[in-house]
């Protein structure tokens, strides 16, 4: 304690010559600095100028006595040591003592022994508070050096502590927010539901942790919220931390989509299909409609106008067979030149309906671009029960080798020069009808 004590600055005060005398000499070495002061005014004057880490000052002196430079002096340090010293401690003197918060007492005439005793005490309280504000200080700032935005909740969801994230995230104070209900802070509108999350962690005590949408903040985050308890186990509150996990969703977002889609046309991979299939086949949905799709002429493109010219057909196929289908079909990349599209629900009618659509977009694109117009051979099936969805698979594929067989026939009459095309064809071409399973 001694070797604590030679860190401190310590202003005495004193009226008395021979009372300054003997307090001098009794702590001579005790003190880092000792400052000595014969009147509340000149004590006050040293201490706004110097400062110091403990006040031991006299109660009874002429003008401003010393109780009245403890006030002044608290109403510029509130954590600031103080011992008095006097001859008699009146009941009205101790409480005023009390009220200002003395750290010590001292009687006169005082030994040394005692003068020991209550500034050893006095300086382990000065310990103490300054080993709190260290504490304090390593909290704050472990607190604001968290990158999450946290928050301390009153059981009401009243904001209570908000750390620097929070607050820079939110653009407030922590001071302009004490005691405002968080869930409208955050969510706006949305607020209830929020509110109804919290309520249930505190009346249950089980903590909760979700993504979730924040609008107001632009992103989505990770959220927990975990119940605050006192010492007796009773829940005070709740601390709210949320973690900015947009890019994170973002990145997943996007590697589930690669490991979905053909990077090429977009449209779901092979992985995909055959994930969906096996998921249809389990459930109950029926019935189910199945199309294999092959674009016409893909190898004569890649070979006299490059793969890049050959890419560009397999997106434009792509595109002509989503043009035709519904919003929630799903069309699948299943090979070079191949799609497949599953149709949850879809009969014999509306698979044929369908078909129909498939032809006339090719007829349009043909009116439009003549030999450079897309061109698929398609085949169609259904399956009234999920059980039957591989024969269906079989089947459409069967009808759309014959439908490509049909187109290529149709393409040699139609290049042989013959005149009479239309006869030709209706001689020689396989009927572009449907035969559904």
């Amino acid at each position: 304690m001694m070797e604590f004590l030679k860190c401190l600055s310590v202003l005495y005060v004193e009226d008395d010559n021979l009372q300054r005398e003997l307090f001098v000499s009794t702590t001579e070495g005790w003190f880092g600095e000792l400052r000595v002061a014969e009147s509340g005014e000149k004590a006050l004057q040293i201490f706004r100028e110097h400062g110091c880490d403990l006040l031991i000052t006299d109660v009874v002196m002429p003008e401003m006595d010393g109780l009245a430079l403890c006030r002044a002096i608290r109403s510029i340090s509130a954590d600031l040591a103080i011992v008095v010293v006097s001859a008699v401690l009146s009941r009205n003197i101790l409480l005023e003592c009390v009220n200002i918060g003395v750290d010590g007492y001292i009687l006169k005439p005082f030994e040394p022994e005692t003068v020991s005793s209550v500034v050893a005490q006095a300086a382990n309280r000065i310990r103490l508070r300054e080993q709190s504000l260290r504490d304090a200080r390593l909290w704050q700032q472990t607190f604001d050096s968290v990158p999450d935005m946290v928050a301390v909740l009153d059981s009401d969801c009243r904001v209570l502590r908000l750390n620097r994230s929070a607050m820079e995230r939110l653009g407030v104070t922590e001071k302009e927010v004490f005691g405002k209900e968080y869930c409208r802070l955050l969510h706006k509108r949305e607020h209830r539901r929020f509110r109804s999350l919290f309520e249930r962690v505190v009346r249950s005590g089980a903590g909760y942790e979700s993504d979730m949408p924040m609008h107001m903040l632009g992103g989505d985050f990770h959220v927990t919220l975990s119940p605050m308890k006192d010492i007796r186990g009773n829940i005070t509150g709740a601390v709210h931390v949320a973690r900015d996990v947009t890019e994170l969703k973002r990145a997943e977002d996007a590697l589930r989509y690669a490991s979905t889609h053909d990077s090429l046309t977009r449209v779901y991979n092979r992985a995909w299909f055959d994930a969906e299939l096996e998921r249809i086949s389990r459930g109950r949905i029926r019935p189910v409609s199945i199309m294999v799709a092959d674009v016409d002429g893909l190898k004569q493109v890649n070979d006299r106008f490059g793969h890049k010219a050959g890419d560009k057909l397999l997106v434009r196929a792509a595109e002509l067979i989503a043009g035709c289908c519904r919003a929630d079909d799903g069309i699948a990349r299943v090979g070079g030149d191949e799609f497949m599209v599953l149709f949850p629900g879809m009969n014999e009618k509306d698979a044929a309906e369908m078909l129909n659509r498939i032809n006339l977009s090719m007829e349009r694109e043909a009116s439009e671009h003549g030999s450079a117009a897309v061109s698929v051979s398609v085949g169609i099936a259904t399956a009234s029960e999920p059980p039957g969805l591989n024969e269906a698979i079989v089947t459409a594929d069967r009808l759309m080798y014959e439908n490509k067989e049909a187109r290529r026939r149709r393409r040699a009459i139609l290049g042989a020069g013959d005149a009479d095309y239309r006869s030709l064809w209706e001689k020689h071409s396989c009927p572009f009808d449907l035969s559904i399973a």
